[in-house]
């Protein structure tokens, strides 16, 4: 027999035996167990004879469902005084002759017996014996033979009176083992109660009803019973469970990486009773390791956490029995109806929870552009900020308070982003993940915050720019100009009228001001007030320009840039540009001047007298546009670096259009044709005399004249071509001293050309010891000649001589070759390599273009496929009539092409050219002049659009500016970007072969090229090491390729060295030259 051991000692057990009174089974709730021994046949009084088996029957009902008797045990214990025993025969009794047998019934098994005792204990064990078996013994049980005292053995069947007993045990898996003990039998003669039921035992008055009699006859028996209650014991419970942090709120189980378990942590218990109603049945804590017990009965629980102060619930887990889930989760801190049976464990009823995480930050007006909150700066309130989840969602919005600040707070674990609404008032500035960490994802947007248990991100903070505003005026500059028909403006206009705002100038109302970006495009437009006033507010940071829309009744006045810089390009073209914008800006005093000119009728003059016709003769006629050969037109940058090169003398102060007769910058370019020059030219050559070589007295036109033993002598013939009259010419004995020098006024006489040589802005004081172009020498040439002979493969070498103020070297192709040649610019003597062998020759060519601080530049003006020259700097009187009537280049894009060889009023703006020593010495009118740029700028050239005819642009701290359509103005039509940065030194080439020039700068031995022509610094631009930091740069096609090579020029020791390298048009990354 086996008995299980309680798990609870704190839950008392009923145990022991209640005896059976007056034959009365218990109700069925309790085990119920009974016996009954009768005999077989009750013999004849007195005989001893016993001829029937005698019968036991042992049965039980109630207890628990599947509730087993295990074991019965028969004691026949000592009767009387004498010792005397009854006992159990297991053969035939001594008066009977029927053998031991246990009868089993169906459903059971007898699985062992034994007698022992001496015959008197019997022991029986049972298997399957449930409420409702019965278990039947039959046998003969001999009864005393020499009783003592009074009984009658025979007559009486007290075979099983006095201690005879009975006793049984009963197990059950969820119970503790029932023992019925020593249930002593009682003799109970005939007498009958009906009220015992037991079923499948006897009635307790035997007659010969029952099926076991041998006679045939009514008759008592004499029978015996036991009879006992028992309550079962129910194997004791548990429920347990867990209580942690879970850090991320991953619903997960416990992860012990990461998770904390929590202490002290109040569970309360419920049992559901008999009337379906949960009532509490206890209270615990959490240990330090965050675990609760119960010990419990078999039943039904409800499990309740109660929330501990400062965290939040994740979720519950409902627990197991034996490994399977037994339970419900009714809410994250309640799991009900988790049935426990007898001795079962409910296991792993956990809560998770965390504590509230919270995102914080400001929103402010960043006055110092700093990106740092400073004391003082404005708080803004009212701003919208989203809390969005880890998809996207926005799950919540709240607004700035008066002090700029917003949270997000009771939030779980997770994946964040916070989003601001930009105020409509303001730029946004910019953004900063806080104190957890994060991404900023876009403007206003920063994300993937991860925030665990009990995080507090702060400084998640916005801050806003203010936009810029740009104002001016719009007036009428003076007094109105008061001319007769027929007059020019005046000389002095811009003295007269310069364009400064005073309080006596009048306004002009209702004139359209245009505000566009870099790109061109239109950004707002206004209209100025009764006081002339206009103003863009809400101006984003930026390069802009300013146009406004002409006022009829006026001339254009000077535009003046304002607090925020700028440049007028063209003053015709009522723009104000590059004005560059930062957060907050207040650029004011962006104002444009009107002249308003009053007119007075002229009084009629005498038609005057006709003009003889010219004398035939001349040069043959140059066509002016011939057609454009595909070449690649290489160099038209000079050298520029960080020494002297920079400097060029352009000391003004004023942007273009400021001013004339030296106030302002102008652009001066001039036709070479290989040194042909332009159509109409005229020539001087040797004749036969040696006179001055003068062609039919003042005959409109220019006849031959030649040198005679005069020029052999070093005398210079020039033949210039006016000459209106028989005054005009140059006399015969003009122009000549004795040892080859050029007085500054010699031999020209009072007429036409008395001012030719006279203006030193434009000539000079021609200092024949530099460079005599009679004789085609001088020191600065023999400097030339000497290094230009000493030159090294594919480069130069070029000494730097400090006499001379402006040096440059420049590449292109003069003669049309296709390969460039070098041209060297000596404070405006051109030097240039004509024929290409790379020394200076009888067969070079000489210019008298420029002067000292000039830029000099080389671009094909006139689409020929031969390399023209010009120069950038100060403006050269009479430049204002040259720009009345100037139309621009024969640029495809150019719509206003006309007259592309400009005549001016005044003879002042000439060049000086000579091709090989023995050429002719001419002097030529600037073709062309205009004013695009300002003081600073670098002077550039290219091809923009590719249709043969180079046009101009400037440079100015990575700033572009170029004249597209070349017409020399700035108009809607030129293109300006941004590409390269302060320090920069800009290169123009065609890097890629193509017919359009593009752009790239130098900086510090690094070639940064626009090899896609985009204007802008993105994944395409190309990087080549070529150089170093001393060096400068140098473009030119000087192998006939067709694409752009790259030189560098060295200042090393005074000298300046170059040397060539091929372009590899490879995107990105730096790329060695070969």
């Amino acid at each position: 027999m086996t008995s299980k051991t309680s798990k609870n000692s704190c839950i008392h057990h009923l145990k022991g035996v209640e005896l059976l009174e007056n034959r009365c089974m218990l109700s069925a709730s309790p085990l119920e167990v009974g016996a009954v021994y009768y005999e077989g046949t009750r013999t004849e009084e007195g005989s001893g004879i016993d001829t029937a088996p005698d019968y036991l029957y042992v049965a039980f009902q109630g207890g628990a469902e599947n509730t087993e008797m295990s074991q019965v045990t028969i004691d026949l214990a000592r009767y009387g005084e004498s010792g005397r025993y009854n006992f159990i025969d297991q053969g035939q009794g001594t008066y009977g002759s029927i053998d031991f047998k246990i009868l089993a019934g169906e459903g059971y098994e007898v699985t062992n017996y034994e007698i022992s005792e001496n015959g008197t204990l019997l022991t029986i064990d049972l298997s399957g014996f449930t409420a409702g078996d019965v278990l039947m013994i039959q046998w003969d049980v001999d009864e005393v033979l020499n009783p003592d005292g009074d009984l009658d053995a025979e007559s009486t069947g007290a075979e099983f009176a006095s201690t005879s007993n009975i006793s049984a045990v009963f197990q059950n898996a969820y119970y503790e083992d029932a023992i019925v003990d020593k249930i002593p039998f009682r003799d109970v003669f005939a007498e009958y109660y009906p009220d015992y039921d037991i079923a499948g035992l006897p009635n307790d008055s035997y007659t010969n009803e029952f099926s076991h009699l041998r006679s045939e006859e009514m008759q008592d028996v004499y029978t015996a019973g036991a009879f006992a209650s028992q309550v079962q014991i129910p194997l004791p419970c548990t429920i347990s469970g867990n209580v942690y942090e879970d850090v991320d709120a991953d619903h997960g189980l416990y992860d012990a990486a990461e998770d904390t378990y929590l202490a002290n942590v109040q569970i309360n218990l419920y049992k559901l009773n008999e009337s379906g109603i949960y009532e509490l049945c206890g209270t615990t804590f959490t240990d330090e390791n965050g675990h609760y017990f119960f010990e419990v009965d078999p039943g039904t629980y409800r499990v309740l956490e109660v929330q501990p102060n400062g965290y939040k619930d994740v979720t519950s887990f409902v627990g197991t029995i034996d490994g399977t889930e037994v339970g419900t989760q009714i809410s994250v801190n309640e799991l009900t109806d988790i049935e426990l049976l007898g001795g079962q464990d409910s296991i792993e009823n956990n809560f998770s929870e965390y504590r509230p995480c919270e995102i914080s930050g400001i929103v402010w007006l960043d006055e110092e552009r700093n990106d740092v909150y400073d004391d003082g700066e404005l708080l803004l309130e009212g701003v919208q900020i989203d809390l969005r989840d880890a998809a996207g969602t926005v799950i919540a919005t709240t607004y700035t308070d008066e002090k700029g600040y917003y949270e997000f707070i009771d939030l779980m674990p997770g994946t964040y982003s916070v989003y601001e609404h930009q105020p409509t008032e303001y730029l946004n500035g910019g953004q900063q993940a806080g104190s957890k960490g994060g991404t900023i994802l876009s403007q206003d947007l920063t994300g993937s915050i991860q925030l665990v248990s009990g995080d507090k991100g702060v400084h998640y903070d916005f801050w806003e720019y203010q936009y810029a505003q740009l104002s001016g005026y719009v007036f009428k500059d003076g007094e109105d100009l008061k001319l007769t028909e027929g007059d020019e403006l005046p000389e002095n206009l811009w003295e007269l009228y310069p364009g400064i705002r005073e309080e006596s100038d009048t306004p002009i109302a209702n004139v359209t001001l245009i505000l566009k970006d870099a790109d061109g495009n239109e950004v707002a437009r206004t209209t100025t007030d009764s006081k002339g006033y206009y103003a863009f507010k809400n101006v984003k940071p930026g390069n802009y320009s300013i146009y406004e829309v002409h006022p009829d009744g006026y001339k254009d006045g000077i535009d003046t840039p304002g607090s925020l810089g700028g440049s007028e390009l063209d003053p015709d073209g009522d723009v104000l540009s590059d004005i560059e914008v930062n957060y907050g800006d207040d650029g004011v005093e962006y104002n444009f001047s009107e002249i308003r000119v009053e007119w007075t009728p002229k009084t009629p003059e005498p038609e005057p007298t006709p003009e003889p016709n010219p004398t035939p003769g001349g040069n043959p006629h140059l066509d002016p546009t011939p057609g454009r050969p595909n070449h690649s037109g290489g160099g038209s940058a000079p050298v520029y670096g960080n020494g002297y090169m920079p400097h060029f003398g352009m000391s003004t102060g004023l942007s273009l259009g400021g001013g004339m007769g030296g106030s302002g910058s102008s652009w001066h370019l001039g036709l070479l044709n290989g040194g042909m020059g332009a159509a109409g030219l005229a020539a001087a050559g040797a004749g036969a005399s040696g006179a001055a070589g003068v062609g039919a007295a003042g005959a409109a036109g220019v006849g031959a004249a030649g040198a005679g033993a005069a020029g052999a002598n070093g005398a210079m013939s020039i033949v210039m071509n006016g000459g209106a009259n028989a005054n005009a010419g140059v006399n015969a004995n003009a122009g000549v001293n004795a040892n080859g020098g050029l007085y500054a006024n010699g031999g020209v006489n009072s007429g036409a050309y008395a001012s030719a040589f006279s203006n030193s802005l434009f000539v000079g004081n021609l200092d024949l010891s530099k460079f005599n172009p009679n004789t085609w020498e001088g020191r600065a040439i023999a400097r030339v000649q000497q290094l230009l002979a000493n030159g090294i493969e594919n480069g130069l070498s070029f000494l730097y001589d400090t006499e001379f103020k402006s040096v440059r070297l420049l590449a292109g192709d003069f003669n049309g070759d296709r390969v460039d040649e070098l041209a060297i610019f000596l404070d405006g003597f051109w030097f240039i390599d004509l024929d290409g062998n790379r020394q200076w020759d009888d067969y070079d060519l000489w210019v008298k273009l420029g002067d000292t601080g000039d830029q000099p530049v080389v671009g094909d003006w006139d689409g020929d496929g031969k390399a023209d020259i010009g120069v950038f700097g100060r403006a050269w009187e009479g430049d204002r009539d040259m720009l009345a009537g100037e139309f621009g280049l024969p640029d495809a894009e150019n719509e206003r092409i006309g007259q592309f060889k400009h005549i001016p009023t005044t003879n002042k703006g000439y060049y000086y050219v000579k091709a090989h020593k023995e050429g002719v010495l001419r002097r030529d009118v600037v073709d062309h002049v205009f004013e695009f740029g300002r003081e600073g700028d670098f002077a550039v050239a290219g091809d923009w659009n590719g249709d043969g005819v180079y046009s101009i642009g400037v440079f100015n701290n990575g700033r572009w500016t170029i004249d597209y359509d070349g017409d020399g103005r700035f108009t809607s039509a030129d293109k300006q970007f941004t590409f390269g940065q302060k320090g920069d030194i800009p290169v123009v080439g065609k890097w890629d072969n193509s017919e359009i020039s593009k752009i790239g700068v130098y900086r510090n031995g690094e070639w940064i090229l626009d090899v896609e022509g985009k204007g802008e610094m993105d994944s395409s631009v190309a990087h080549y090491r070529h150089g170093s930091g001393s060096d400068m740069p140098l473009v030119g096609d000087f192998n006939g390729s067709g694409t752009t090579d790259l030189a560098t020029v060295n200042d090393v020791n005074s000298a300046m060295s170059v040397e060539t390298g091929t372009l590899i048009a490879t995107e990105g990354g730096n790329s060695a030259r070969h």
